[in-house]
């Protein structure tokens, strides 16, 4: 469910919208709203508006917006949770308006949603606030999926793939990088090598997580040697878990 805020005094002018993305460094913005697809885009430098509808997605965090014609196009990638966007604005042909609309290409990076103005004066206060749902806990920069048994954890680094495995049964350890994808409260990691295999999958919302580790032949690491082992991790909760082996309290 997306919920956002307005100041009462504002609400009225600016019902057309609920979601801003402003360039950090020109001030340029995007409006549009997360139902209707209804956006405007503001070039403060030229004074140039462009107006349409696209079409509206949500997918957990994320929010994008699509519209595409001949003569123009308009994206906009939004997460919620982060209060992150990204917008890219192409004008391939003069557009008959009022002004004229000249060709142009506009890329917004939106850092801070939360600190936007959508006014070319910045007068105006930041009311395009998305209010983050009580269950959904900020990014770790660490996750740890541990057995409830015997311990056994896997931890990985959400921005570089960087993982480590201990099976606490033989104190085996396997480390390398992975592939981590989001996708809304989702988190993915993936290291698929011909002698072994790691995925994990978790809920940053519900906080639970599940992983798998299969070493398929006997692997020569840093650490020491590790042999063919299956380990599938099902973790009703991230909150208690630590990087010590023994069953979790």
């Amino acid at each position: 469910m997306l919920m956002l805020l307005a100041a009462p005094a504002l609400a009225q002018r600016y019902e057309l919208y609920n979601v801003s993305v402003q360039d950090d460094s020109d001030g340029y913005y995007l409006l549009f709203n997360s139902v209707s697809g209804q956006f405007k885009f503001v070039d403060c430098a030229s004074g140039v508006t462009l107006t349409g509808q696209g079409n509206v997605k949500t997918d957990g965090c994320s929010v994008y917006l699509t519209y595409e014609q001949a003569k123009c196009r308009v994206l906009a990638s939004v997460n919620i949770c982060e209060q992150q966007g990204k917008a890219v604005i192409e004008v391939l042909d003069w557009i008959k308006a009022k002004p004229p609309i000249p060709p142009m290409q506009k890329y917004i990076t939106d850092s801070d949603m939360q600190g936007n103005s959508s006014s070319c004066s910045g007068a105006l206060p930041p009311i395009y606030r998305a209010k983050l749902p009580p269950s959904i806990e900020p990014a770790a920069t660490e996750i740890i999926v541990q057995n409830d048994a015997d311990g056994s954890f896997l931890v990985f680094n959400t921005g570089s793939g960087e993982y480590k495995f201990v099976h606490c049964e033989d104190g085996a350890l396997l480390s390398g990088a992975g592939i981590v994808k989001t996708d809304g409260c989702a988190l993915y990691l993936e290291d698929a090598k011909k002698e072994y295999r790691v995925l994990a999958s978790v809920n940053l919302c519900t906080m639970e997580g599940k992983a798998a580790i299969e070493v398929f032949v006997a692997t020569a690491t840093a650490a020491g040697p590790v042999h063919p082992l299956k380990e599938y991790i099902s973790d009703n909760t991230l909150r208690d878990n630590t990087t010590q082996c023994g069953p979790k309290k």
